[in-house]
């Protein structure tokens, strides 16, 4: 991936340079060819690497997080599986989540895996997503039933 982004944009530079040495018209009609091929690079780049989603997940598997300051304002970024995917989730910090996430993080660290849930307060009126509790629980183990027979 990192080489198809670094061909796109070493062949836009070298295009955008072709009108400077030719006396042509049709070189001014370059410029669009590289608008899309940077365009191009941009979609390309987004779909293979992402971005994480501004929400909190309902109901995941903890796998890492972090407290970030972004423009003044404290986020925590979560990583986790949400239905058998990896996603990034960031969302405003709140320090009860965070010390929920910090004790998942120890948990996991003994082979236990944490399951994470935000549900609604009670206390808290409203259906804000920002407003929600984080409950995190250990991984039930499975039951083997032996087969019959």
């Amino acid at each position: 991936m990192n080489s198809y982004l670094l061909m796109v944009w070493i062949g836009a530079g070298i295009v955008c340079f072709i009108p400077f040495f030719s006396k042509s018209k049709a070189a001014l009609f370059l410029a669009p060819l590289i608008m899309l091929s940077v365009y191009g690079s941009f979609y390309y780049s987004e779909s293979q690497i992402g971005r994480p989603y501004y929400d909190k997940p309902v109901k995941f598997l903890y796998q890492h997080h972090k407290v970030d300051t972004i423009d003044n304002q404290k986020w925590i970024t979560l990583l986790a599986i949400v239905d058998g995917d990896d996603r990034l989730y960031r969302f405003p910090y709140d320090k009860n989540t965070e010390e929920e996430l910090k004790q998942a993080k120890e948990r996991g660290k003994s082979g236990t895996p944490q399951v994470g849930e935000f549900k609604n307060n009670k206390k808290k009126k409203g259906v804000d997503r920002n407003m929600q509790d984080l409950k995190m629980y250990d991984l039930p183990h499975t039951k083997i039933v032996p087969k019959a027979g």
